[in-house]
């Protein structure tokens, strides 16, 4: 269930993965890889709190090894016209803060 949520992301079908997402919390409510945290951004967008593409967005930072390119997405999900709090760091949980500058300076390894 959880690669199916993750594919539709993937897809920019964001109803069809908050579906898949709800179902795969439901089936390990204290959470399943990264199922938390992308039902709460898709919950966010869905309520029209954050734009749409934010939870795809956050997602294709693990993917990106150009640091120049990974601190312009960064960048782009702070200055979120729909809220301005954002673009002062808050409204996001302090995970999202304490990992960004990792995500940021350490390129995805291979294994």
């Amino acid at each position: 269930m959880y690669d199916m949520a993750f594919t539709y992301l993937l897809m920019k079908d964001f109803a069809k993965a908050r579906e898949c997402y709800v179902k795969t919390v439901k089936l390990s409510p204290r959470g399943f890889f990264t199922a938390l945290t992308a039902l709460d951004t898709l919950n966010r967008e869905a309520a029209e709190d954050l734009p749409d593409g934010t939870s795809a967005a956050y997602t294709s930072l693990e993917w990106i090894d150009d640091l120049g390119q990974k601190a312009k997405l960064i960048g782009s999900l702070f200055a979120c016209p729909k809220d301005p709090i954002l673009s002062d760091l808050h409204g996001f949980p302090k995970s999202f803060m304490i990992l960004t500058p990792v995500v940021l300076v350490r390129p995805r390894q291979t294994i």
